[in-house]
């Protein structure tokens, strides 16, 4: 019996290690914790939008080894400033489109210096595209100044978390080789130059600049699921881009599926604030799902169910299908109008499966 107890034991922690590092689940919850419970104290639900920025600084906390308070400071101040521009400049669709791609290919230039730079950039255009987007969608022209200003007063939030996961690393000194200081110190991120990234770069520009001329110009609504999707599946490398839209689609299609079903269930529920409430929260924590396909399956689900649970309304699902799939073949395209034509053009050279 004890044998059979040890096994079970040791096999449910093998099976967790392969699909989530519980370690970083911890991390990330207590990261994203505090904008949950303020939201439930005011009432507020952007609130748990907000946990988007909280989950971004310990993504990038976590993948580059960070441990210094004035680098996560830098780092929040970074998102505040893409979020800034890309929310003041979205009355011109042209410049929208034009910073969008911008941002994101400056972003995508961090990889130049280092690979493991790439989680940065990521999560600096990610929270700052879906923050602008989702602020600018829910205002009228005589409240744009009011929101905007009210987003800044609530922002501070989003640094406790993270500013927590810092303190408990510190005191409790995991992992035991790395020091956690709550001040800045040097991190040697310029390894080796990438030459390739010229082509993700330029891929991403020419990615994003498309889609957010399409959203603007016919004035979709959460048309940052459409952008994001664009870029998502540009990886650098052209049989990886093939894999990562199928793996994208399939997720798209059936996490949204099941969100919109679990939608039309929370009908016959009571609290329908507490579903959206507790979806909501959980989103982030597919971050931190190893296996791609099932992070971003669930991830699908549960934006499903917190949209649509609000709305009252399950085809909210099905937008954001086409959207995803939409964004994906964008994505694809961009990838080879660069590679195949401008590319030539530039005259730049390129390995076999390299853009």
């Amino acid at each position: 019996m004890k044998m059979t107890w040890g096994y079970n034991q040791w096999h449910i922690k093998q099976t967790l290690s392969a699909w989530c590092d519980v370690p970083t689940l911890v991390c990330m919850t207590v990261a994203i914790f505090p904008c949950f419970i303020v939201a439930c104290i005011t009432g507020d639900h952007r609130y748990l939008q907000l946990g988007l920025v909280s989950g971004a600084l310990f993504c990038v906390q976590n993948s580059l080894g960070l441990s210094g308070l004035l680098e996560t400071c830098l780092h929040w101040l970074a998102i505040i400033l893409g979020f800034t521009v890309l929310y003041w400049v979205q009355s011109s669709p042209l410049l929208f489109a034009l910073f969008s791609a911008l941002l994101g290919a400056i972003c995508a230039s961090f990889s130049y210096w280092d690979k493991n730079l790439k989680s940065l950039g990521n999560w600096i255009l990610i929270p700052a595209l879906y923050l602008s987007c989702e602020l600018y969608d829910r205002v009228t022209p005589h409240t744009f100044t009011l929101a905007y200003i009210k987003l800044l007063e609530q922002l501070p939030v989003t640094l406790i978390g993270p500013i927590l996961v810092l303190v408990c690393l510190n005191m409790a000194k995991i992992p035991k080789d790395r020091t956690y200081a709550l001040i800045g110190r040097d991190h040697p991120y310029i390894v080796k130059k990438q030459p390739a990234v010229i082509y993700s770069v330029l891929s991403i520009f020419f990615a994003i600049f498309m889609t957010a001329v399409f959203v603007k110009y016919f004035a979709i609504k959460q048309g940052q699921w459409v952008i994001w999707s664009s870029v998502s599946v540009i990886t650098g490398e052209l049989s990886s881009m093939h894999k990562k839209f199928k793996h994208r689609g399939r997720g798209a299609v059936l996490g949204l599926s099941l969100g919109g079903g679990g939608v039309y269930l929370s009908s016959f529920i009571g609290s329908v604030t507490l579903l959206n409430s507790f979806a909501a929260f959980l989103i982030p924590l597919t971050l931190v799902i190893k296996p791609y396909p099932v992070a971003f399956t669930l991830r699908c689900m549960l934006i499903a169910i917190a949209a649509g649970s609000m709305t009252h309304t399950e085809s909210i699902a099905m937008v954001r299908m086409f959207d995803v799939v939409l964004g994906g073949v964008i994505g694809v395209i961009s990838v080879y109008v660069v590679t195949y034509v401008i590319s030539p053009l530039l005259k730049i050279k390129r390995e076999k499966e390299e853009y």
